[in-house]
């Protein structure tokens, strides 16, 4: 065996090393995607585009509600503070990933800091549920918004 003077054997140090880098991975996956997700929030401007983000589940309530004849931003408030003025959703300008927890080995929830278009605003902090299926991690809540559109759906 190839060995270090006063050190660890380098076929333990590659072993210790290959450990803590698989061990390390699917946390780093999964905050990578939920980073990538944060442009996928929905909003009235991106609810199209972001389908294949959100479970389908998730996708059909909100679409629900947002097609509603009494649907305007201003009745949800999340709505309206996800679209900045241009349209464009405010995720996109700057969400910060804080912490993803894995749950079990089909959900998690990640802690989302995300600053208002107006930069004289601290952050926010958000909530963004993540469900894996068809092994995609995809958004299936937001703010609890899924459980709100049903709310509505019921009414």
């Amino acid at each position: 065996m190839v060995t270090n003077p006063g050190k660890m054997p380098l076929f333990f140090a590659a072993a210790l090393l290959l450990a803590l880098f698989a061990a390390c991975t699917p946390r780093q996956e999964l905050r990578l995607r939920t980073a990538e997700l944060c442009r996928h929030i929905p909003n009235p401007e991106c609810l199209e585009r972001s389908q294949g983000f959100l479970t389908p589940d998730y996708y059909a309530a909100l679409e629900a509600v947002f097609t509603a004849p009494d649907s305007v931003p201003l009745l949800h408030e999340w709505e309206f503070w996800f679209a900045a003025a241009d349209g464009s959703p405010i995720a996109e300008i700057n969400c910060k990933v804080r912490s993803v927890r894995p749950i079990d080995s089909l959900h998690a929830l990640a802690r989302l800091h995300i600053h208002p278009a107006d930069q004289d605003y601290p952050p926010e902090v958000h909530l963004l549920h993540l469900e894996k299926q068809d092994g995609i991690w995809l958004i299936s809540d937001f703010d609890d918004t899924y459980a709100a559109a049903l709310r509505r759906l019921v009414k």
